[in-house]
């Protein structure tokens, strides 16, 4: 199970929708994932980590495209598509596959 919350500024606070965000991933993994999005203009890392048998994900999205983007929903699923590969302790393929569909549905 997944569930999602965002680190925003005011500037992207409207931008990313973490309800919708948060129904299209929950089934994501059959492992406990904890995923912030952050869209700031300060640095972050993206990084993934464990904790108390939870596995949690920060991926950092690119803060100009979720600015300027017509959906920014569809740009946090593409960037944590890319970033997946840091927690390679999950079954990361099939969860790379469920976001292809998810992405494909929103192109």
């Amino acid at each position: 199970m997944v569930i999602v919350n965002a680190n925003m500024d005011l500037k992207t606070n409207a931008c990313l929708d973490t309800g919708k965000l948060n129904d299209a991933l929950i089934d994501l993994s059959e492992s406990n994932l904890g995923i912030t999005f952050v869209a700031r203009e300060e640095d972050f890392p993206n990084e993934a980590w464990i904790s108390n048998g939870k596995t949690y994900m920060q991926v950092v999205l690119p803060y100009q495209e979720v600015l300027d983007a017509d959906d920014a929903n569809l740009v946090a699923f593409r960037q944590l598509y890319k970033q997946l590969d840091i927690a390679d302790w999950l079954d990361t393929e099939s969860m790379k596959l469920k976001l292809q569909h998810k992405i494909a549905e929103l192109n």
